[in-house]
């Protein structure tokens, strides 16, 4: 890719992340001004669980073409992706499933430490929300530096100093 190619690129995939931020914050600012996130509210009969996700499908409806352009045409456009558009859709689907999933336990985190201690919740549940993700980052480092994959033709082998030929035995990445 020459620098001229380069710089349309970066200069269009800057354009749709801010597109993109402008969006979702015109997103929050109508649920809000127009009382549509009260209705989000009574669709979910009060249930932060069915709120997270009503939500999430709005604000994924709302981003969707973004992210269709942002993410599957100018890639394949300067020659970056030869993914399908049926395995980009599957993607963002994992992409939005995983989303729900933590945004919801998130949520549910949250208003339980509302209902458990109304006056000092924010406390609770930011350290709750550290001591997660302290947890989670050790998991991901010693997994991370304890076994670096590759693929060598067409086999995955171990790339921290065996023989490249040698195929990697099968072993959990989260030590038991």
């Amino acid at each position: 890719m020459n620098e001229d190619k380069a710089t349309r690129y970066n200069r269009l995939k800057r354009r749709v992340t801010v597109v993109s931020l402008i969006a979702t914050v015109g997103l929050l600012v109508a649920l809000l001004a127009t009382g549509w996130s009260l209705a989000l509210r009574d669709a979910a009969r009060s249930n932060v669980l069915a709120y997270v996700a009503l939500f999430s499908i709005v604000n994924e409806a709302v981003g969707l073409p973004l992210a269709f352009y942002g993410g599957f045409l100018l890639e394949r456009r300067y020659g970056l992706s030869n993914e399908t558009f049926a395995r980009w859709l599957l993607d963002q689907a994992k992409s939005f499933g995983i989303g729900l999933a933590l945004g919801g336990g998130a949520a549910w985190l949250i208003y339980s430490c509302i209902r458990f201690s109304p006056e000092r919740w924010w406390a609770i549940a930011g350290v709750l929300f550290a001591l997660v993700i302290v947890a989670i980052g050790k998991r991901c480092a010693a997994g991370c530096s304890r076994w670096r994959t590759g693929l060598v033709h067409g086999r995955s082998v171990r790339t921290n100093g065996d023989s490249p030929t040698k195929p990697r035995k099968r072993t959990p990445l989260w030590p038991a």
